[in-house]
Parts: structure tokens; sequence; C-alpha cells
């Protein structure tokens, strides 16, 4: 296992996603998404009754954990369409067959909506790469139907249409290959730890308008732009493929300050954002 950002792991029967690529010793962060045996999505319910909370100091936050020596990972069904949409992305991307994950519901045989992957060491190279192959039309931006599905199904609770348009309007992450949808999520990191690698000194609740001034390293998770709060600079790190792609502008925002060792961070992922007016 990789223990990544999106990775799929099996724990109790049940498919797990990791979130973010620290965790603590013998554990992994990770949230509930799917039950194997009704090749089912959990519903809000079963996801709470599943979800065992530990208060993590490292991060200021409890967190749903699996134990790591008996999660195991899961490579799914026979999915056609997923795994031929991963051996093309592999082969014109110039990448190993193991950096490409497939991961979300077509894991459980549920291709009536995207297939997600995950291409994990991902750098500016696959980036620029991406662009390359949009223009070369070997993949195609997907149609503004496909984007606006995605916007209401998943995204309507964490920003209005016109951000979400503003922000994703001319994606590079959401393509399309063979009429699929794809949905890209692209992570720094080969591999996850089982330690704390960035502690959070303090952590409190903000509200307010920011200034996104201009990416640091976009696309890639997590990704980081330059933001400005008044006459102070901050980070806003997002573990999230729907912010990775955020564009300077003027924003209403509600989430978390964190303070580290020698910078502060603004973090939305559990948020909201809206384009705010000058």
């Amino acid at each position: 296992m990789r223990l990544i950002e999106g990775e799929a792991i099996v724990y109790n029967g049940i498919l797990w996603l990791v979130k973010g690529f620290q965790h603590p010793v013998n554990k992994v962060i990770a949230y509930p998404r799917y039950d194997l045996v009704n090749k089912s999505k959990l519903t809000r319910y079963h996801k709470i009754r599943y979800i065992n909370n530990y208060y993590w100091d490292c991060i200021k936050l409890n967190v749903p954990v699996i134990d790591l020596e008996k999660a195991r990972p899961y490579y799914g069904v026979n999915n056609f369409a997923g795994e031929e949409a991963v051996e093309a992305l592999a082969h014109y991307l110039g990448l190993y067959r193991d950096q490409l994950l497939l991961t979300g519901s077509s894991l459980i045989g549920d291709y009536s909506n995207d297939i997600d992957i995950i291409i994990a060491g991902a750098d500016h190279g696959v980036v620029d790469k991406l662009y390359e192959l949009v223009e070369d039309k070997v993949f195609n931006r997907i149609s503004m139907y496909f984007l606006l599905k995605e916007y209401f199904s998943k995204h309507s609770s964490s920003m209005d249409i016109n951000t979400y348009l503003y922000i994703k309007g001319n994606t590079i992450l959401h393509l399309q290959y063979n009429r699929r949808h794809i949905n890209l999520k692209l992570v720094k990191y080969l591999r996850g730890v089982n330690e704390c690698i960035e502690p959070v000194i303090d952590r409190h609740y903000f509200s307010g308008t920011i200034l996104v001034i201009d990416s640091i390293e976009p696309y890639a998770l997590p990704a980081k732009f330059h933001v400005r709060i008044g006459d102070e600079y901050f980070i806003l790190e997002t573990y999230r493929e729907l912010f990775s792609e955020l564009k300077p502008g003027k924003y209403y925002v509600q989430g978390y300050i964190e303070v580290r060792d020698d910078y502060k961070v603004l973090n939305i992922d559990h948020g909201f954002i809206r384009l705010a007016k000058f």
C-alpha cells in the first residue's frame, strides 16, 4: 500500500479511501466509502457507524483511522474501461503502470459515473504533458454537461456554481477518453508515512475574505497557493482536487487557519469558497 491521498484499501469488508500522506504510527487515516459485500456506496448512517475517531495531536484533529496491520490493498473487480484509461495515461505520460491507481465507485463495478484515477509522484512534467495531450486531442476536456453533472452531484455544498465554473471551466483534471469521463487526482508523493511530518501548533476557525495572489504548487496534491488576508500572508493548502486549480482573485471562504513552525496555512478542505464582489 502507498498510503497516499485517495488510495483504496480494504478493512473489515469495507472499502476505505486514504486521506492525506502522513498518518499516526501503526494507523491509516481513511474514510469508509463502499460496502464490498453489497457493492454499494455507504449511507451517511453507515459511514458514521464504521468510523473510529482518533485525536492526533500532530494535526490537532480527530481523524478516522484504521489499523495498518489489518488493512489490505484493493484492486477492484474487472474494470476494462478503467484499465484501458490507466494504460493509455501511463503510456502517453511516460509513467510506470503502478504509479496510476484506480479509485472511486468504478472499483465496485459502478461505471455510470466518472472513472477516478490517482497519479502518484506527479510533478510539473506530468502537468505539462497533460496540457500537450489535450492540445493534441489525445484526450479532450469534458463537455459543459459533464462539468455541471460533476458540480451538482459532488460539489454544490463547497462552492456556488459561478465560482466552480470560474475555477474549473478550463480544467485539465477532468478529461474525456473513448467517451468516458476521467477524473484525475494528481498526488505529489509516491508513498505516505507513519509519522508526523508537518506538525500543527495551533488551529482556529476562520471566515472572511481572502485574496489568492498566485499559485505555488497547483494541480498536484497537496496544492499550495499564496494568499493574503488583510495585511497578512498565508499559504492556502488543499488535498482536494476541487481546489487544486484555484485562480487569482478575491474569495469569501470558511475554513481553518493552522499555525505551523514558521508559517501559517489556510485550510478550506472542509469549508466553503465563493467569489467575492470587488
